[in-house]
């Protein structure tokens, strides 16, 4: 396993020093807050990302939306190593390479109760983890990904061993690493729903309590942090999420989010949501979880060993997740969060399909009269062959022109122009004020999702001086995108590329 464990260190090492830069929201802001801990200025950001909360002012209270155990992971690395974006990601780059061994402790767990025996099938399990297509590029961000993946996938493993033959250190053990998940992600309370399987049978209920206790002693600190700093146990800004018609609206400005606004858009069009939700999140299973080609090996292996203890907190919380971000978060689910809180399922998805190929290579070497080793080796290594493909098609794309790389040019274009031509404190509004503060250090706000009147109203509100009109922009200021002298307001004075940046007249 250590050998595995170098492997996937030297590999996102290497995928770290190829991609330099965030290139996206999450992992700018995650880093900027780490930043600023580690500068001494507590738990703030310095922009505004989203309007949810209400917010009063610049900087901002951080986390009222997402959990801050990232940032508190590159925290102390920053502190002490530097504050580089690369020492930001050890963290997360060892981490990482820690999944594969949770993957060929589940493979083997799995081959147990199947009368099987060997390395092969584990350490398969591990390559496949190691090698895992598009979370390949994203497991050293300074993100989520490396450490729910982790936490859940420990705690999901953990839970299962408490249904064969648990102790209350176990159960402690499980309840930490779920509180570590629930701090990396908000819907990491999901993994306590396996506990039912706990509570139902009389003679595992101590070790149900004692998961709940450890759970609630790690979540309790950043409980009390909320209930200190904005007055409420749990921030609801996520939760209005729900009542989403349009994903932009996450970006919204005084817009009503609510029952009354969500069942008020109409019965078919929430029912048309969920099923497309619904298409969209089942695609993320079968290209993001399983590479498509284990699609057929996951279902022979899940169809053979699903009645085992040890899978059963897996599926509760696979189907969990995906009727969640399904049929609650119908917006947010099929853009990333799905796609960030599977990352946990891993260990299990990759040991079910190492098992159910080694059931399918027997059955077709019984059918063809063939020798089962060879068609075994053969197939074995056609799944890390396709692994690996698939993972550099991933990279490949991540690195290939105005991807992760380029994509702050604009912004570093942009604050070498307003370096020049005004102070230090303006604000801008942006379309990612957590990747603008990074290439910029300099504070900023979203542009809202509505007209120009919503926009100037914004500025107005927070005191913004320009506004930095990109082609991905919201789709009611397409008509000042085309003719930039539209409005009065907002005079044009230089361009970035395709992007137009605007003096924002009082």
């Amino acid at each position: 396993m250590l050998r595995l464990f170098a492997l996937a260190l030297a590999l996102y090492t290497a995928v770290s020093l190829a991609v330099k830069e965030p290139g996206y929201m999450d992992a700018c802001y995650y880093f900027t807050v780490a930043e600023n801990l580690a500068k001494g200025n507590g738990l703030m950001e310095p922009f505004l990302w989203n309007y949810l909360d209400y917010p009063d002012r610049l900087p901002h209270p951080a986390f009222t939306y997402w959990m801050p155990l990232p940032s508190l992971l590159a925290w102390p690395f920053l502190k002490l190593l530097g504050k580089s974006y690369f020492v930001a990601r050890l963290p997360f780059i060892i981490l990482a390479s820690c999944l594969p061994i949770i993957s060929y402790k589940t493979a083997e767990l799995l081959q147990e109760k199947t009368s099987g025996q060997g390395k092969a099938i584990p350490t398969l399990a591990a390559f496949l983890t190691i090698f895992s297509g598009f979370y390949v590029v994203y497991w050293p961000a300074t993100d989520g990904f490396a450490p729910f993946a982790l936490a859940g996938g420990l705690c999901l493993l953990l839970l299962g061993k408490l249904l064969e033959d648990g102790s209350l250190p176990l159960a402690f053990l499980a309840g930490v690493v779920a509180g570590l998940a629930h701090l990396t992600r908000a819907d990491g309370f999901l993994l306590i729903l396996p506990v039912v399987f706990l509570l139902a049978r009389q003679q595992k209920r101590r070790l149900a309590l004692c998961f709940l206790l450890a759970y609630l002693i790690l979540i309790s600190p950043w409980i009390a942090r909320n209930v200190a700093s904005l007055g409420v146990p749990l921030p609801t800004s996520g939760t209005k999420t729900i009542f989403l018609t349009n994903y932009d609206d996450l970006f919204s400005y005084g817009k009503e989010l609510s029952w009354r606004s969500y069942l008020a858009w109409g019965a078919k069009a929430i029912a048309m949501s969920k099923l497309k939700a619904a298409w969209l999140n089942l695609q993320t299973a079968l290209a993001v979880f399983l590479m498509v080609f284990l699609a057929l090996p996951f279902a022979i292996g899940f169809k053979r060993l699903c009645a085992l203890d040890l899978l059963k907190p897996f599926w509760l919380y696979a189907l969990a997740l995906f009727l969640t971000m399904t049929l609650v978060f119908s917006y947010p689910g099929p853009r990333g969060s799905f796609f960030h809180s599977g990352g946990a399922l891993l260990p299990f998805t990759t040991s079910v399909s190492a098992i159910g190929l080694k059931f399918l290579s027997d059955s077709w070497a019984k059918r063809r009269k063939i020798a089962p080793e060879a068609l075994w080796r053969l197939n074995y290594a056609a799944a890390i062959f396709l692994a690996i493909l698939v993972s550099l098609f991933v990279l490949y794309r991540a690195l290939g022109p105005g991807q992760w790389n380029q994509r702050g040019e604009v912004y570093k274009q942009a604050e070498a122009w307003l370096r020049h031509n005004s102070s230090p404190e303006a604000i801008v509004m942006v379309g990612d004020p957590p990747c603008f503060y990074y290439y910029s250090r300099r504070p900023s706000i979203v542009i809202p999702n509505g007209d120009v009147e919503t926009a100037l109203r914004v500025a107005k509100r927070y005191g913004a001086s320009f506004m930095l009109l990109e082609p991905d922009h919201p789709r009611p200021l397409d008509s000042l995108y085309l003719n930039p002298h539209a409005s009065e307001s907002l005079k044009p004075i230089a361009t970035f590329g395709k992007a137009i940046l605007f003096r924002i007249e009082p």
